[in-house]
């Protein structure tokens, strides 16, 4: 079953570089919105991690086109807690943390 679901929300502006916004809502309770940017075309790999480092789920790994995307990671059967996002494209690495409440 998948607990996620990602699109491209804009192809029409291409962002000037690669981005990682802040999940929202957070705190959230089942589920959470995570935004991010691809300038160019990359492969591009964004992972949940629990407090402990230990990886959650992947979310993305693939090659995406220049645009916005969101991703929702629907996480109502995880438990309550900080997590951390990490998203992964060529020279470019960002972390967010981010909490869930039950």
């Amino acid at each position: 079953m998948r607990r996620f679901n990602e699109k491209r929300i804009s192809a029409d502006m291409v962002p000037s570089r690669f981005q990682l916004a802040q999940n929202y809502p957070n705190p959230f309770s089942e589920r959470t919105t995570i935004k991010y940017c691809v300038p160019r075309r990359e492969r591009i790999v964004l992972t949940i991690y629990d407090a402990d480092d230990e990886m959650v789920q992947r979310l993305v790994d693939k090659v995406e086109e220049p645009g916005t995307y969101e991703v929702v990671w629907h996480a109502k059967k995880m438990s309550h807690g900080i997590y951390k996002y990490e998203m992964k494209a060529a020279e470019y690495r960002s972390t967010k943390e981010m909490e869930l409440k039950k």
